[in-house]
């Protein structure tokens, strides 16, 4: 299912400020690949899980052909502007928790749960 950037936009901007003003501490993202004929991409999307705190059905809050990191670029562009640490980058985590008060506590590769501070 694809969905277009100002719905992703829109549904990330939900998604993040239900979680920081809501009485939940933790929120998950599933991560779902998608196939691709050409071997140079790496398409995946950032579900958002539903819970009682944001969603009733799980919504698409970011996608990217660059994967992971890529998704994290979108995810956050979609509610700060400010300059940006990537995935991959040495203190990302801390990076996360000072600017936006939340942090990764278990990663898998196929989901993040993220952690209020």
């Amino acid at each position: 299912m694809r969905t277009t950037k100002n719905e992703r936009r829109e549904n990330a901007r939900q998604f993040y400020n239900s979680f920081k003003n809501g009485s939940c501490d933790k929120a998950a993202i599933v991560v779902k690949r998608l196939e691709s004929s050409n071997p140079h991409i790496t398409r995946c999307q950032f579900w958002a899980v539903p819970s009682a705190f944001a969603f009733t059905a799980p919504v698409v809050i970011a996608e990217s052909v660059l994967g992971i990191e890529g998704c994290f670029i979108e995810l956050i562009g979609s509610f700060s502007k400010c300059p940006q640490k990537t995935y991959y980058e040495t203190g990302f985590n801390d990076w996360l928790s000072e600017n936006f008060g939340f942090r990764i506590t278990y990663q898998d590769g196929l989901v993040f749960m993220l952690e209020k501070n």
